[in-house]
């Protein structure tokens, strides 16, 4: 039913600048900019490694910013999908319909941890392979925290209806974390408290150091750690997303 990670969606405060900051901060390549059909909102994707982000325009004094949803391009008619997941119990927020661009159908349900969760039917793959990128090495996942009751239901729905492999479950001080993998692309699952569940972006680097420079330019705060052979940089970026870059020793 999945063919990839599509994208994921972020809405920006201030349009520009947040793409200014993905574009040239972390050295993304816009893959489309387009608007809807009504000409009011308007929607950029841009190739940041080799996972795509879709930046979302909003409207005045709109607060609910930042991370929004995780995007999924099926491989079967989006309406079929519609009904297999429509009999799990998957509560959808928007059914199928012309995408806003009016390039492709699409669908919005929330997975058993209540992340918000995009399904995409489109003649063409808009990524492109092996796009270089000067400052990112690769995108490594994205972050989904749930609470402990939700942690199973969510890991039996991304290994079962979504195809998922699943990595090991890893004991962490703040709960259990579990990777799974769909081709190239990560969703990492983390027991948490966050709302909404969709929480961080973490990036691949060759050195934090590097990284932690170019974000203390755009005076963004940054904590620079070490786990287990890993140095890891936090930092909170445009809208309020936790960015995270890892760098691991060759």
């Amino acid at each position: 039913m999945i063919k990839e990670l599509n994208h994921i969606g972020i809405r920006a405060g201030d349009f520009e600048k947040t793409l200014d900051f993905y574009q040239k901060t972390l050295g993304g390549t816009i893959i489309r900019d387009s608007r809807s059909l009504d000409g009011k909102s308007r929607f950029v994707y841009i190739q940041l490694g080799d996972g795509v982000i879709e930046l979302l325009s909003s409207k005045p004094g709109e607060t609910n910013l930042g991370l929004q949803h995780v995007a999924f391009l099926v491989n079967v008619d989006l309406n079929q999908a519609y009904e297999t997941l429509l009999a799990q119990g998957l509560v959808f927020t928007v059914q199928p319909r012309l995408a806003g661009s009016g390039n492709g159908y699409l669908a919005f349900f929330r997975e058993p941890g209540g992340a918000v969760f995009e399904l995409i039917q489109r003649e063409e793959n808009i990524r492109i392979p092996d796009l270089k990128n000067d400052v990112l090495l690769a995108f490594a996942s994205s972050t989904i925290e749930v609470s402990p009751d939700a942690f199973e239901p969510c890991a039996a729905f991304y290994r079962g209806p979504m195809g998922f492999s699943a990595g090991p479950v890893n004991e962490t001080v703040r709960g259990r974390v579990q990777h799974f993998r769909h081709g190239r692309d990560t969703i990492e699952l983390a027991e948490g408290t966050a709302n909404p569940p969709l929480t961080r972006l973490t990036f691949q680097v060759a050195s934090c150091s590097a990284m932690r420079d170019r974000l203390l330019e755009q005076g963004l705060s940054c904590d620079m750690s070490q786990a287990s052979a890993e140095r890891i940089l936090d930092a909170v970026g445009p809208d309020g997303v936790l960015l995270r870059f890892v760098e691991t020793p060759v």
